[in-house]
């Protein structure tokens, strides 16, 4: 029976242990839309491990605005990614 090369992807991703890095690296390319053009502009996405983002903010203006909204930034990215993925974020 053949298998479809998703399946066949996955059982090699988990086989490896790095499934938990390639979803994590996902967060990168749906930032953008999850957070919305203004907030992307002010932000620039440094690392995630283990759930936690860490996030570069363009002064702390920003960083104050961005603290307040964290939890619906965290739901946002989340759902973009279709799974809890992001635990927590830390803007710097």
């Amino acid at each position: 029976m053949m298998e479809k090369i998703g399946g066949v992807l996955k059982k090699v991703l988990l086989n490896l242990g790095i499934e938990g890095k390639v979803k994590e690296g996902r967060v990168f390319r749906v930032w953008d839309k999850g957070v919305g053009k203004k907030i992307a502009t002010h932000t620039h996405l440094l690392k995630i491990k283990k759930g936690r983002l860490f996030v570069k903010v363009s002064d702390s203006s920003w960083l104050q605005e961005l603290s307040f909204l964290k939890e619906k930034i965290i739901k946002k990215i989340n759902k973009k990614m279709g799974e809890e993925v992001v635990k927590d974020i830390f803007f710097r």
